[in-house]
């Protein structure tokens, strides 16, 4: 799943059934290691829990991700999937844009609580971050 497709389906959905779409994409986020559940990969800002790690191999990257929130699990299924296996260079140079239009888009912050809203924000930062952390070291 592309995230310009999600991007596409929740801006054709009323409020009410945005919420319930996010919900369903977070039901495909694949199972998250329970030994990851460390400070370390923690999204901060996130009243949930939520957590995010990082691979890049062979000039790629790899997320995954767990929330005890549904919404935020629906944020990270569509990211991790959007982004997974794209070449390092590309998403660092456009990860936070497509971010942007996806929440411009879909207009989902209008039907979240501030702190679910941002939490977007605080992911694609930490994926932006990670990657860069793994390249550069």
């Amino acid at each position: 799943m592309e995230i310009k497709e999600a991007q596409e389906l929740l801006s054709a959905l009323p409020a009410r059934e945005q919420l319930e779409a996010l919900i369903d994409y977070g039901k495909q986020l694949k199972e998250f290691s329970e030994t990851e559940k460390k400070e370390e990969n923690k999204v901060p800002g996130c009243v949930s829990t939520a957590y995010l790690t990082v691979e890049v191999k062979e000039n790629k990257v790899y997320f995954s991700g767990y929330s005890d929130a549904l919404t935020i699990k629906g944020y990270l299924a569509i990211l991790i999937n959007g982004f997974n296996g794209m070449n390092v260079k590309e998403f660092l140079s456009t990860a936070e844009s497509i971010v942007k239009e996806f929440i411009t888009k879909t207009k989902l912050q209008a039907s979240l609580t501030p702190s679910r809203a941002n939490t977007l924000g605080n992911i694609i930062e930490i994926m932006i971050k990670k990657v860069r952390q793994q390249v550069w070291n």
